[in-house]
């Protein structure tokens, strides 16, 4: 039985093929003492099955997963999944903004696969399997509010996400949807505007860790520079593969999954 429940990136450095996360995803892999749950992607319209070594951020002695405030992991996938998923799904570096302040006159939007969304796939299903993803689109919140939520803009990115002002297609308010399942989506720089406005490729800047309400509250993302530091780290020969991003002086530990 397969159940949605996160999303994923897929990122191409070199000739190695990543699955970038959440850390609390990976953590999903081992449910408890003597179970494992296998993370499974669609390829084609089929599962897929990801196996590699995968590393995540470490918890610090005391704390809990919740309190990690980075909650970023990789996982490199042998040749045989990649493969699988098509060449063409995979992101490189330069599709990402690693050094993006979010200040720009810009429209942004997390783009993830939230389980209320999507089915479970039984294992005597039969045809093609359908993922439904979800796109919010909305501005960045101002320093303030990541002040209250006890981070900052240097590692992390918040989209404002409201549940009364959530339009669908053509501006007609709709009722937003639950977002469990976008950790491990993409936070996307969609279109810079000026006078114009002038329209630039999308660019991605981020990795969504969770949803947090309130007042201030929406969507909050860590960097993709964080994840490109975790990889030079864990992989030394990325170094000249990966650009130079404005994270390099924090530290970012990162432990076997």
């Amino acid at each position: 039985m397969m159940t949605p429940m996160a999303s994923g990136l897929l990122l191409r450095t070199g000739p190695r093929r990543f699955l970038v996360t959440a850390a609390h995803v990976l953590d999903s892999n081992s449910t408890g003492p003597g179970e494992c749950s296998d993370l499974v992607t669609y390829g084609r319209g089929k599962g897929i099955v990801l196996r590699g070594e995968s590393f995540r951020t470490a918890i610090v002695d005391g704390k809990t997963r919740n309190e990690d405030l980075l909650d970023i992991g990789f996982a490199l996938l042998n040749a045989e999944s990649a493969d699988q998923m098509g060449e063409d799904r995979f992101l490189s570096p330069a599709d990402c903004d690693p050094n993006a302040t979010g200040r720009s006159p810009a429209l942004y939007g997390a783009l993830g696969y939230p389980a209320c969304l999507n089915e479970d796939v039984g294992p005597d299903t039969q045809g093609t399997a359908n993922p439904k993803p979800f796109l919010y689109t909305s501005p960045l919140h101002p320093a303030s509010a990541y002040r209250r939520m006890g981070v900052s803009p240097l590692t992390h990115l918040l989209l404002d996400v409201s549940r009364r002002k959530t339009r669908g297609p053509g501006g007609r308010k709709v009722k937003l949807p639950d977002l469990r399942g976008m950790s491990g989506g993409g936070l996307w720089r969609l279109g810079e505007y000026s006078p114009g406005p002038r329209i630039t490729a999308p660019r991605l800047l981020g990795v969504v860790t969770e949803r947090r309400w309130g007042h201030g509250g929406g969507l909050l993302a860590a960097r993709i520079g964080l994840v490109f530091e975790a990889l030079r780290k864990v992989y030394p020969d990325f170094d000249g593969l990966l650009p130079r991003t404005a994270l390099a002086s924090i530290t970012v530990e990162v432990v076997p999954a």
